[in-house]
């Protein structure tokens, strides 16, 4: 067993030194308010997190969709939270949402699930939408969502994402439906083709710096709520669905600056931050620093900006604290 001190949220956020010092105050107070809670389950309830609804509409399997409502908030805008591939409403994601709610208090949340594993009837792709995503369209993939959120006359819909959320995160910015102001897209994994079985190899040789990310998390509630999360056998299990084969194959296409270059030609306001860690093994360099300096070039540095984490993975985004310093930081919450 590590017997090692861990450094505290704040400390891990400074040693990146790539958020301002607000940012990193508003992420550590919460993490040091969470460490005081009894139980994951506690700090869940302490952020107002209830469970998903089941959402129907007409054309489109159920889907769960998640909708947190701070007291204060402007009533016709909110923020969606897109969650990495296979990722299930468990208490390891709905851990994340409660640190992004104390995060960004006066932002109304919204997320939709993903085909997860067999157990789980709600959030199937129609064969309309498998075929689509197939081939890596995947604006069809937000349909429940975008229809929950025009049937809630949300107007104004910021977008956070990350690795397979990113995508969707950049499908739904460029939606004609909504304004959208800001956007994080956070480890896009279609920035080279790939065939399918490196992909997936690629995606696995993430797992040990996953282990080596949640070993510093100095949260012991979190781990609590990844050990009672969907577990490895379950998800591995939801990768033979149908719905996440086609979700699959499509990541394996270089889309990421079309679909970039897409959100910012129709989204002439938005200010988009894209962030990844200088070790990835699926948003890989040069692509990416070649991608976002054209984009940089194109659209102006006020509109894009880059968060590089120096020496983070893919797997940053399982870090809840990390991740939401990087939403805070490009929701212009901050000064």
């Amino acid at each position: 067993m590590n017997m090692q001190r861990k450094l505290s949220t704040a400390q891990r956020l400074e040693r990146l030194g790539v958020f301002s010092d607000s940012t990193i105050g508003i992420v550590s107070d919460v993490a040091e308010q969470h460490k005081k809670m009894n139980s994951y389950e506690i700090v869940l309830k302490n952020a107002g997190i209830k469970p998903p609804i089941r959402f129907s509409s007409q054309g489109h399997k159920p889907t769960e969709v998640f909708d947190h409502r701070p007291t204060e908030h402007e009533r016709s805008e909110a923020t969606a939270m897109h969650f990495g591939f296979g990722n299930a409403f468990d208490p390891q994601n709905m851990y994340m949402l409660a640190v992004l709610a104390r995060c960004l208090p006066n932002r109304r949340l919204m997320a939709s699930g993903n085909p997860t594993s067999a157990g789980n009837h709600y959030n199937r792709l129609t064969l309309t939408q498998a075929y689509n995503a197939f081939y890596g369209r995947y604006s069809s993939v937000n349909d429940a969502l975008l229809n929950y959120a025009l049937g809630n006359h949300i107007e104004t819909f910021d977008q956070i994402g990350g690795s397979y959320g990113a995508e969707r995160a950049l499908a739904l910015a460029a939606s004609p439906a909504f304004k959208v102001n800001r956007a994080l897209i956070a480890e896009p994994a279609t920035l080279v083709e790939r065939k399918l079985i490196p992909l997936v190899r690629t995606f696995n040789s993430c797992m040990p710096r996953i282990a080596e990310t949640l070993e510093e998390i100095d949260v012991p509630h979190y781990e609590a709520a990844r050990m009672d999360g969907m577990g490895m056998p379950r998800y591995v299990l939801g990768m033979g669905r149908l719905s996440n084969i086609a979700l699959g194959n499509g990541q394996k296409r270089n889309m990421f600056f079309p679909r970039a270059h897409d959100m910012l030609v129709r989204q002439s306001d938005l200010i988009a931050t894209f962030a990844w860690g200088d070790k990835s093994e699926l948003c890989v360099s040069p692509e990416i620093h070649d991608s976002t300096s054209a984009l940089r070039f194109m659209f102006g540095e006020d509109r894009v900006h880059t968060l590089e984490l120096p020496g983070l993975g893919h797997a940053f985004g399982v870090d809840p604290y990390v991740f939401a310093a990087a939403a805070v930081e490009s929701m212009g919450e901050v000064a």
